[in-house]
């Protein structure tokens, strides 16, 4: 019961009258968002997810001695014989205090391609086919942007919280009521990059549309940098349906995020670079139910060959991994050798882990590729011609 009376309270006083400086109504409301934030407590959500890409990039490579560069001609419309590239991805998301898992499924979602458990230290990865895993330092983002259900009300960009952005911000953070719809209260604070490492993520700024009649929830979510001298909304993540939970906690269930053009060079500067959407399945997803901390762990199959950035060393699986402690993990496992690799270990002619002989420099150059297209896919790719 102590939460609703907490949100009601502060209702309270933002219906009053507010004093005249700004400082406490921005604190009033970043103190709505923290109620509206904790009614929430988990949830575990199946999505699908879309992004279509509805401009071109036209470039060319130029080699010079020991470089080469890309050079981009043109960023375009697509013409009437030409078709949106489109990709499509589904998900289970699971997350409760601080703690998360995310399944990649396959296109019919039945079987699962990769598992990721993550806290706010560090993060196990494992890909069922091919028996490989991964241990690393947690990364500020798992998934595409806007397909992050967390995202949708909780988060700016990845790990990163709007409350904190906004707490981070307060000596320039803006509050208003929207004129074009009064249910919605607008918080901004401009891009600054000169505030030398005071905030998180200095040279965005951002701007969030709070919803009366959602709990104060997120309904619209925009990043702005500044280009040639002015600010330029690049990013727009708006929630299009909710569910309401009861008890005036409400959740967002279908979200659209939008990315624009964002090189003033040329005509289409501005304009509508891709559009994606996430679309929560409310058949197989739950809210504010108490989650087993089995959602959590990662076991690892004897015979899995592991990456482990934290301590050092790749390694084997010996018996099955319980998924609660790397130092057994580690222990129990077969042919530890340092990570990078100094000298290769002997390996199967046929194991997909070849890529690691060639040395140090080969492993980190895989290991990198290996994350930026397992968990780091830009969503600012374009199609090259």
């Amino acid at each position: 019961m102590k939460r609703p009376v907490v949100l009601l309270c502060s209702m309270v006083l933002f219906l009053a009258p507010a004093r005249a400086d700004s400082d406490p109504t921005v604190a009033q409301v970043l103190s709505l968002l923290d109620g509206a934030l904790q009614s929430i407590t988990s949830f575990d959500v199946r999505v699908d997810c879309s992004r279509k890409f509805l401009l071109k990039t036209e470039a060319v490579q130029e080699l010079s001695p020991g470089k080469k560069r890309l050079i981009v001609k043109d960023i375009r419309k697509l013409r009437p014989d030409e078709q949106p590239q489109i990709f499509k991805k589904k998900y289970r998301q699971v997350f409760q205090e601080g703690k998360g898992r995310v399944e990649v499924l396959d296109d019919d979602g039945k079987k699962t391609a990769e598992i990721t458990v993550y806290d706010g230290e560090s993060q196990k990865s494992y890909r069922p086919a091919q028996k490989e895993a991964l241990i690393c330092h947690t990364i500020t983002r798992l998934i595409e942007e806007g397909w992050d259900y967390r995202e949708a009300y909780q988060t700016v960009y990845g790990d990163f919280g709007i409350l904190t952005c906004f707490r981070e911000r307060k000596y320039n953070t803006t509050v208003r009521e929207d004129p074009d719809s009064p249910s919605l209260v607008v918080l901004e604070s401009p891009p600054d990059p000169n505030a030398h490492n005071k905030i998180s993520y200095q040279q965005e700024g951002f701007r969030v549309f709070l919803d009366k009649n959602r709990g104060f929830l997120p309904a619209i979510l925009e990043s702005i940098k500044i280009i040639k001298g002015r600010p330029f909304t690049y990013r727009r993540l708006t929630v299009e349906e909710w569910k309401d939970l009861g008890g005036k906690a409400w959740v967002p269930v279908r979200a659209r995020i939008q990315f624009y053009q964002q090189n003033p060079d040329f005509p289409t500067f501005g304009e509508v670079d891709s559009d994606g959407e996430m679309v929560v399945d409310l058949a197989r997803s739950s809210w504010n139910k108490p989650l087993a901390d089995s959602n959590f762990t990662l076991a690892m199959p004897t015979g899995t060959k592991v990456i482990d950035t934290l301590r050092q060393v790749q390694f084997v699986t010996g018996k099955a991994d319980p998924g609660t402690n790397l130092d057994d993990l580690a222990a129990n496992a077969r042919h530890i050798v340092p990570y990078p690799v100094q000298k290769p270990p002997p390996v199967e002619q046929d194991s997909p882990w070849m890529w690691i002989l060639s040395g140090s420099a080969a492993c980190l150059g895989a290991l990198v590729l290996w994350l930026s297209v397992r968990f780091l896919r830009k969503h600012r790719s374009k199609q090259v011609t």
